[in-house]
């Protein structure tokens, strides 16, 4: 736990001189590995907070497409408002981040005689069919698959 103090004063004021971990004369394997789990720690707290920051600006700052041919999402398109007159397909991000969300619209009316197919393993069913005028389905990926949430 002292190594554990150490590191967060070290990294948490660095306008002071920090507390340098120093071996005890008598260098031992429980001190290499109490200052291994206090680095893991710390480190998995700052991936832990890179993760959170990442998940706001993606859902901050993610656009919105109109697409009238076949598409691939982008891990950081939000909405897509499909405007074709003809069948098409969609296809989800494979390489997705968890919680990463996208909707599909029919922004035209046209999902009833042109079927939109989302391609992607939708609630554990591969591809997933849009047929009713001006439907819209918003997806949700797990992390292994995508969830239909709305």
């Amino acid at each position: 736990m002292a190594i554990l103090q150490s590191l967060k004063t070290f990294f948490i004021r660095p306008s002071k001189a920090p507390n340098l971990l120093v071996a005890p004369v008598e260098y031992s394997q429980s001190y290499q590995e109490e200052a291994n789990n206090a680095l893991r720690q710390y480190f998995a707290q700052i991936d832990n907070f890179t993760e959170a920051a990442n998940t706001v600006f993606n859902t901050a700052y993610r656009p919105t497409k109109q697409v009238t041919t076949n598409y691939v999402i982008s891990p950081y398109d939000s909405v897509i408002l499909v405007v074709s007159s003809g069948a098409m397909a969609v296809t989800l991000p494979p390489s997705a981040n968890v919680g990463n969300v996208c909707t599909v619209k029919d922004a035209k009316g046209n999902f009833a005689t042109a079927n939109c197919t989302v391609i992607g393993t939708i609630d554990n069913t591969v591809n997933y069919v849009m047929n009713t005028n001006y439907q819209f389905r918003t997806f949700i990926y797990n992390g292994l698959s995508w969830n239909i949430i709305g």
